[in-house]
């Protein structure tokens, strides 16, 4: 294990990632009609060491139509905190219901049979028979 410890100098700005946090309830999830899904979950900023945020906190309760998003440059943060990301892009966007049912798994079909001469314990005898 390598462990780098780093000194800091207060007079001198850093550069880092700031977490963003998502705070309130937005109507379109109230009423099901979408979901919020955070793109990006941190803020690449610059600051002197103690005017770094802890984190960023977006307000989701203002999002209000499935078409809303939320950029980079609708932040609001200290006028000491210089935000590095492209003010164009997209932190939070609403997921709408049909896309998040995507369906991952096929049922087997009432009253299908299986290919001619197999039957499912006939093809897990040929899996063993081809191992050996």
């Amino acid at each position: 294990m390598h462990v780098d410890f780093l000194a800091v100098k207060s007079d001198e700005k850093v550069t880092t990632e700031v977490a963003i946090k998502l705070i309130g309830e937005s109507p379109i999830e109230k009423l099901g009609e979408g979901k919020i899904q955070l793109v990006k979950d941190f803020i690449e900023v610059e600051a002197f060491p103690q005017d770094l945020p802890h984190d960023i906190t977006i307000d989701i309760s203002t999002i209000q139509n499935i078409n809303d998003a939320i950029f980079v440059k609708d932040l609001k943060v200290s006028d000491k905190v210089e935000i590095l990301d492209d003010a164009e892009q997209v932190l939070v966007t609403v997921v709408t219901m049909a896309e998040e049912e995507v369906e991952t798994t096929v049922a087997p079909v009432e009253g299908a049979t299986p290919a001619e001469g197999t039957t499912p314990a006939a093809a897990t005898e040929e899996k063993k028979e081809e191992k050996k």
